[in-house]
C-alpha cells in the first residue's frame, strides 16, 4: 500500500470448504506484483520458500495443502490488488 492513493483495504476470509478443507482467502487493492519495475534486480524468495514449506508439509499426506496466488487487474489492464488462497485439510 506504500505507493498507492486511495482507500486500502486487506480483506481476510475463513471458511472450511463442501472438501471440509480451511480455505484462507486474502485479498487487497495494493499495486500488485504487476507494479513492479521492469528493471528492478530484486529477486523475491517469499514464493520460494512457501513452495518448499508446503512440499514438506505435504510430504505422504493424502490431502494436500496449497495455495494460488492471482494478480487483479481492472478492465484497463492497471493493477488492482492481489488474491491469494490458501486450502489447508483438517
Amino acid at each position: 500500500f506504500k505507493n498507492r492513493k486511495g482507500d486500502n483495504l486487506l480483506e481476510v476470509k475463513f471458511e472450511v470448504n463442501h472438501e471440509r478443507m480451511l480455505v484462507i482467502s486474502i485479498t487487497d487493492n495494493g499495486l500488485g506484483r504487476l507494479a513492479k519495475p521492469a528493471n528492478s534486480l530484486h529477486q523475491s524468495k517469499g514464493i520460494q520458500i512457501i513452495e518448499e514449506r508446503f512440499r514438506a508439509l505435504n510430504f505422504e499426506r493424502p490431502q494436500k495443502m496449497n495455495f494460488t496466488i492471482t494478480d487483479l487487474v481492472y478492465a484497463d489492464h492497471s493493477a488492482a490488488g492481489t488474491a491469494v488462497n490458501i486450502t489447508i485439510p483438517q
